[in-house]
């Protein structure tokens, strides 16, 4: 539940809006899909839904409603189910997985194979592809192949010393969700200063230690020494690059590219010679802005063409 009053009005007022906005939109247009996602992850699903639209040959308008949070997205599902008159209203609700919080999987809910959205903007092929086309135009050959190379391998280093210092974090803001409830929100720790990258050496850490982040998510209490030890066996289980929070993935992501990005435009190593490179790196705008590059799961176009079966078609 959400921990405190002000929270319940704003998770009730984001839910609310989108509610209406989800009569409205079936006013104009039964015919309507109407996707409901948390956040920013519209720039995400937007590019995904209309090519799978296309694909299949549909012809429906397709509107993308931001319902701020994966709790509210779930509200405004409950609000649709009730309500009679949206019996053939045409909804889907695209949520994060969460620490394991499955939203319980229906014909018209897709919840992502990893923690979050984000986690499809992480690993080593994202990084190639973005650096390639990004730093090098999409045009590689001998010495810029060479360098193309050598970034991606310093990327896989620090990739991993990313992830064996984000156990720590992981561990605690696991028992923190699973003691407190998903009201307790983590969006304080989000920082680009999180992440202390050293290109030169190779090096990624998380920065925060355990008493500064109970510090940052006050006024919830803090987690202690056993709480955290009934998180270690889902930390042994845990695919880091799955499982790990998605939203640390992606600043450890834009940190390492905005920091190739001024050594670019340097000529410093690893990049032999200066090039001019226009991209900025943003976590406001990189869901939209770095889509293209993004995976989509097969688990998405399983789930729409499931959808399109049992419901458009229907």
């Amino acid at each position: 539940m959400a921990s405190n009053p002000d929270a319940l009005r704003e998770l009730r007022g984001a839910y609310v809006v989108t509610y209406r906005e989800v009569i409205n939109v079936y006013a104009r247009d039964p015919t309507t899909l109407i996707c409901l996602v948390e956040g920013k992850d519209a720039g995400y699903y937007r590019p995904r839904v209309s090519q799978w639209m296309v694909q299949r040959a549909l012809v429906h308008p397709v509107e993308l409603l931001n319902c701020g949070g994966k709790r509210a997205v779930l509200l405004v599902r409950d609000a649709v189910d009730r309500n009679d008159t949206l019996a053939s209203v045409k909804c889907i609700f695209l949520v994060d997985r969460d620490f394991g919080d499955e939203a319980d999987a229906r014909v018209d809910t897709y919840v992502t194979d990893g923690y979050a959205v984000e986690t499809y903007y992480f690993g080593r092929e994202f990084a190639r592809n973005v650096i390639h086309d990004v730093f090098f135009n999409g045009e590689v050959a001998g010495d810029k192949r060479a360098t193309l190379d050598t970034v991606v391998e310093t990327y896989e280093k620090m990739e991993a010393a990313y992830l064996a210092s984000a156990q720590s974090f992981n561990q605690w803001a696991y028992a923190l969700r699973r003691r407190r409830g998903p009201g307790v929100k983590l969006d304080p720790v989000d920082t680009m200063g999180c992440i202390v990258l050293d290109l030169a050496a190779q090096t990624a850490c998380f920065a925060y230690t355990t008493e500064e982040l109970n510090a940052l998510i006050e006024p919830a209490p803090a987690v202690e020494g056993d709480e955290l030890a009934s998180a270690e066996e889902w930390i042994g289980q845990a695919n880091p690059r799955m499982d790990y929070r998605g939203k640390q993935h992606l600043i450890f992501m834009l940190a390492f590219l905005e920091n190739c990005a001024l050594r670019c435009r340097k000529g410093e190593m690893p990049f032999e010679e200066k090039l001019k490179v226009a991209q900025r790196f943003s976590p406001k705008t990189v869901l939209r802005d770095l889509s293209a590059f993004a995976t989509t799961p097969h688990s998405l176009l399983d789930f729409l063409n499931r959808y399109h079966d049992e419901k458009l078609a229907a």
